[in-house]
């Protein structure tokens, strides 16, 4: 599921599609009264006069995951709005009961049939998307080598289709990323390659002894 999505429910055909969006609410989802607005914490919010309390609208929480390859991030194609047709950070909703890490793993295996372990992840950005629809999403990033991953890629879920692409072709344009993803998606592929300059061995220099583990940098003066 893509963290992008509106919910839709089919009815007997595809041409018939019921879409939840964001909306006026007029109820209270706890007790079914009517709902006023007020003034709040400087902002206008919906208010329940039976609940005496607001109704807040919050960004939903996503999670997703870039695979990193010898320069080349793995990419989906999104098959859903926002962004049909373009490539994106394979991603989704977290469940009620599921941490970003766990999320972005379950998403990745979800729709690239890659699969990976959330304690090889490491953290790369967040991302705060606004869509047309006005619904707002946070999605949490994170980037793991593609030697840490196992499965054959294919592609699954809402995704079309699943590859890695090279810098070269996401910096030219040649590859129509999702609006927003792109200097994310190079982010992930130079601080890979940038921690992996280190990675596996020691380096000296005139300050000391650079140890670089994953990407963690720690420095050592020499006495």
């Amino acid at each position: 599921m893509w963290c992008g999505d509106t919910f839709a429910l089919n009815l007997k055909s595809s041409q018939w599609v019921i879409r939840l969006v964001q909306v006026n609410l007029n109820y209270c989802h706890r007790c079914g009264d009517h709902l006023s607005t007020r003034r709040i914490e400087g902002r206008q919010r919906w208010w329940c006069q039976s609940c005496e309390s607001p109704i807040y609208s919050n960004p939903k929480p996503c999670a997703g995951v870039f695979v990193i390859k010898d320069h080349h991030v793995l990419l989906i194609k999104r098959t859903r709005p926002p962004g049909v047709g373009t490539w994106s950070v394979p991603a989704g909703y977290l469940e009620v009961d599921e941490p970003p890490q766990v999320a972005a793993v379950r998403e990745l295996r979800e729709e690239t049939n890659v699969s990976a372990s959330q304690t090889d992840l490491s953290l790369l950005d967040t991302q705060f998307v606004t869509h047309p629809d006005g619904t707002t999403v946070i999605v949490i990033i994170y980037y793991i080598s593609y030697s840490n991953t196992s499965g054959i890629i294919s592609s699954g879920d809402d995704a079309a289709a699943a590859t890695f692409f090279s810098q070269t072709a996401i910096e030219s344009g040649e590859v129509t990323i999702e609006s927003g993803y792109q200097s994310i998606a190079l982010k992930a592929i130079d601080k890979f390659e940038w921690g992996c300059y280190f990675c596996g061995g020691v380096a000296a220099t005139s300050m000391g002894t650079l140890l670089c583990q994953n990407d963690i940098l720690a420095v050592g003066y020499l006495n």
